[in-house]
């Protein structure tokens, strides 16, 4: 039987083995990483702790709804294969009026899917450089050339500033998601699931970074920034080939987060990996007019 859990009453510690057990791990399922993101997250739980679906919630206007949090790309239902997606689905409290969030790749669930890359860490860095695009090749090349190097940081601050400076000006992010992704690396850290790394250029200025979220096997390219100048000289192609040679031979997957963007599903699938799909879920319990406003 599917129960639904308050906040209060979730036990973490089975919540965070059925999660590390289940067919698709991910970092964002874990308790810690959900009290960061979507504190007071409720929950629908199978048995005792057989199977698993967060419910990041909020209110607004006096309305519960159900929502993905920022830095999440994917929750729904964690447990062994062939879990009952659908009994989940209809497990979710009516009080929630309107649910629009993402399930996992292991969720089989009709309607929009978004896609994801993943490279398998598996093989030597050689076998694994041998399947990078051509392109990838030169920019990585173009780098190393100016002198370009990779070096672990100890903060966001960097790839914070450098994303703000840049695509950040185009994308609507504020200084709560700033604030957020800073004690969200820092809360990772605590668990040892974190690094930070940039490419430096030969004064030590850092042209380029990105935080990664490594637990569960997985490696998840979270959050990055680069300026005008290391788009020129492929320094983002550089700091991810090192990271891939960093990792290699570890059994361990590569997660780009994948876009629906077609030039940036090119530019993570150029180092070699493949498309893994995740659906969507929504449902409009919103009374008229209010359902006819979200769609």
């Amino acid at each position: 039987m599917v129960t639904h859990l308050k906040h209060s009453e979730i036990n973490k510690l089975k919540w965070d083995g059925c999660i590390s057990s289940s067919i698709c791990p991910l970092p964002y399922g874990l308790s810690w990483y959900l009290d960061v993101v979507a504190p007071g997250w409720e929950a629908l739980v199978l048995g005792d702790y057989e199977a698993v679906m967060a419910l990041p919630c909020r209110t607004k206007y006096g309305v519960n709804y159900i929502f993905t949090p920022p830095f999440v790309q994917q929750l729904g239902v964690f447990g062994p294969d062939n879990i009952d997606v659908a009994a989940f689905i209809q497990a979710i409290p009516a009080k929630f009026k309107y649910v629009d969030f993402n399930l996992n790749e292991a969720n089989v669930l009709e309607g929009i899917s978004n896609n994801n890359t993943l490279l398998n860490l598996n093989a030597a860095y050689e076998n694994l450089y041998a399947a990078f695009a051509d392109n990838t090749k030169r920019n990585i090349k173009k780098a190393e050339r100016a002198g370009y190097t990779f070096k672990e940081l100890v903060s966001p601050t960097e790839v914070i500033r450098l994303f703000k400076a840049n695509k950040g000006k185009d994308v609507a992010l504020g200084d709560t998601e700033y604030s957020l992704l800073e004690k969200l690396v820092a809360k990772a850290k605590h668990h040892k699931a974190s690094t930070v790394f940039g490419v430096a250029e030969t004064s030590g200025t850092i042209v380029a970074s990105a935080v990664f979220i490594s637990t569960l096997g997985r490696h998840v390219f979270l959050f990055s920034g680069n300026n005008a100048e290391a788009r020129q000289a492929g320094a983002m192609h550089f700091l991810i080939a090192a990271y891939i040679n960093l990792h290699a031979g570890t059994n361990t997957l590569l997660d780009f987060e994948g876009s629906n963007n077609a030039n940036l599903a090119r530019f993570y699938l150029s180092f070699g990996g493949y498309v893994a799909k995740y659906p969507k879920l929504k449902i409009n319990r919103l009374p008229f007019p209010l359902n006819k406003l979200k769609t």
